[in-house]
């Protein structure tokens, strides 16, 4: 009986199948990485529900590019000139990926996803994230070698032959299927029953929605509604989408018309506040109030930012940028017909605060020129002289508000020219070096030589304010939106948006209020020193403080803010922090941090894992229903 060559198709599809289960193989190497945050499993279940999910959830990563970029060109093309560097290609990025979205994950505990990429390529990445032009060599250094690699893998695969020879591929697709199922399976009857030991590996894998059905097991009796607290306390109400914000409208004045000023420094490490390595803003915070515990509404740009100006939990983001809704504290200063001058280094589009915290207010620049952080904040120096210079020279001109928000800090770059004072420091942020294990030093020292660099202009800034003869009826206010981590919690972290840690949340605060509005110790003559504030005080106490203190508003401060007054010293219980994505409660003494899909850590404020720690669902019930309280019911 004569036998049937294959077809070059089948030929094609079965080298390319063996080509990427090898490369399977690899990608199981690589997402062992992820597994160092694999801190708290305990039991064979656990373990054995680890390795069905990694077998079975990284075969199907490699797979998914075959069978949507690879199958169709084999079948339409089935020649070996052109399927081997295509299936090289193909397969060289899908590892590249993973590496680096391992790498990310290491630093940042969060996956390459939509919002960073977002970031990368909605127009203004160049702004946000800064690169030297060696970390870039060594990507595509990588990159090529990485190609040739595969290349040279797939042509030795396709000219064996031997994959003929083997039946066992048979059998691959439905074992990762069934794995696949199982895995989903038991997931689902851990989150129901509450075990965490399982949930919480399954938030590290990229790409992984692992099934639930909490519903289905407490009908069976499989599971009891007590096991499904975490869900019912921090669960979103899907139809909760339009808001009422304010609860009442606002009674207040327009003030004594002071100006105020906003000063922002993009990742802004606490620690970097102090007479060497900021002297002029240490200098002038000695006439100003302090705060020196203070956090920000969140760990990145986009909440932090909307923490202070709305002062409201970053869960709303979506629903106020749906709707393009303005804060009431920029309403009111429209109201009281505040000159606006707002110079920001880095894009308004990206995030998109052009429509939410400026939505509809004439006359503010979307982006400025230049190439890289340091030069766009050089810029927005020279443009706020510029209107200060004008707005000194005009008569009976309205009080104004200023907004000035630097960027280098957060790209960690200053001039070419610029020499700090701090050594050995490195001359670019080296993001591939760092680990766990990474000698924070002359990357600190490069961030400090930052600072120093940011400091002198704001020194300008300051200065000529005072020359002007408007820095006794300016309130101005400077801090950060959010911070910046060196690795102090020895965990790996650096940077921000990783976790809720002070590191990565708390900003100092420099208030300096003009003499008519500072507090007084006697009833004739303002405080002779301004006090330094230890207590903890927040982002979302900015606002309520200018609304009661400059335009003596009369409404409960929850009608437009969970924040507080920040001369209110009395014992802060909480803070919620965060977003929609990802969020958590701050107590005193320890921080619970709640995921996207609703798993949770509990740990202490250093980031140590409390054992036998319990969710407090009352508290977070508690606290989601005050800070649900701006939807209409």
């Amino acid at each position: 009986m004569q036998t049937v060559s294959p077809t070059p198709r089948r030929d094609a599809l079965r080298a390319g199948s063996w080509f990427f289960l090898i490369n399977a193989g690899f990608a199981i190497l690589i997402a062992t990485r992820y597994m160092v945050h694999f801190t708290a499993i305990a039991g064979l279940g656990a373990y054995l529900y680890i390795a069905i999910v990694t077998l079975s959830h990284f075969v199907a990563l490699v797979f998914i590019p075959w069978l949507a970029l690879y199958a169709p060109v084999a079948l339409l093309v089935p020649r070996r000139g052109v399927l081997l560097p295509w299936g090289a290609l193909i397969a060289a990025l899908t590892l590249g990926l993973l590496a680096l979205d391992t790498h990310v994950f290491n630093l940042y505990r969060f996956h390459i996803n939509r919002f960073t990429l977002e970031l990368l390529f909605g127009g203004a990445g160049a702004e946000i994230y800064e690169f030297h032009p060696s970390e870039y060599a060594f990507v595509a250094t990588v990159l090529v070698l990485g190609i040739l690699f595969e290349l040279f893998l797939f042509r030795w695969v396709w000219r064996g032959q031997w994959w003929r020879l083997l039946r066992v591929a048979r059998w691959a697709v439905p074992a990762v299927l069934l794995m696949m199922l199982a895995g989903h399976a038991v997931h689902a009857w851990a989150a129901a029953n509450g075990s965490r030991s399982i949930t919480r590996a399954s938030r590290f894998y990229p790409l992984y929605f692992p099934a639930t059905a909490n519903d289905f097991f407490i009908k069976h009796g499989w599971a009891s509604p007590e096991q499904n607290q975490l869900a019912l306390a921090a669960g979103a109400d899907e139809s909760r989408k339009y808001l009422r914000y304010p609860l009442a409208p606002l009674r207040a004045d327009c003030g004594s018309g002071a100006n105020i000023l906003l000063i922002l420094l993009d990742s802004w490490n606490y620690r970097a506040l102090d007479s060497l390595v900021t002297p002029r803003l240490w200098h002038f915070a000695a006439s100003a109030e302090q705060y020196r515990n203070h956090y920000s509404g969140s760990n990145g740009t986009r909440t932090g930012i909307f923490s202070l100006f709305y002062s409201l939990p970053g869960t709303y983001w979506y629903e106020v940028l749906a709707a393009k809704i303005r804060p009431v504290f920029i309403n009111h200063l429209l109201a009281c017909g505040y000159r606006f001058g707002v110079f920001t280094s880095a894009s308004l589009v990206s995030p998109p605060f052009d429509q939410t915290v400026f939505a509809g207010v004439p006359g503010i620049p979307l982006r400025v020129p230049g190439e890289r952080a340091h030069d766009r904040d050089l810029q927005i120096t020279r443009d706020w002289l510029a209107f200060t210079e004008d707005y000194a020279a005009s008569t009976g001109a309205p009080p104004f508000f200023g907004f000035l928000f630097y960027d280098a800090l957060h790209s960690i770059s200053h001039p070419d020219d610029f020499t700090g004072p701090f050594q050995p420091a490195w001359t670019h942020a080296k993001y591939s070096a760092l680990g766990e294990d990474t000698d924070p030093a002359p990357f600190w020292n490069l961030y400090c030589n930052v600072a120093y660099f940011e400091d002198s202009l704001v020194g300008l800034v300051l200065a000529d304010l005072e020359a002007h003869g408007l820095l006794e009826n300016t309130v101005v206010i400077i801090t950060g939106d959010h911070g910046q981590e060196f690795n102090e919690n020895g965990k790996g972290y650096w940077g921000h948006n990783g976790n809720y840690s002070r590191a990565q949340l708390g900003v100092p605060l420099i208030i300096r209020w003009p003499d008519s509005l500072r507090p007084t110790d006697s009833l004739s003559a303002p405080a002779a020193q301004p006090p330094v504030a230890r207590h903890w005080t927040s982002h979302f106490d900015i606002v309520p403080t200018l609304m009661q203190r400059l335009f003596r508003c009369q409404n409960p401060v929850g009608d437009y803010s969970i924040g507080r007054n920040l001369a209110d010293a009395a014992g802060r219980g909480w803070l919620l922090v965060g977003s929609e994505d990802n969020f958590a409660v701050l107590e005193p003494d320890r921080i619970t941090s709640i995921n996207f899909d609703r798993t949770f850590d509990i740990t202490d404020t250093s980031l140590n894992e409390l054992p036998g720690a319990s969710l407090n669902a009352s508290l977070i019930n508690d606290i989601l229903r005050l800070s649900n309280a701006y939807y209409l019911k």
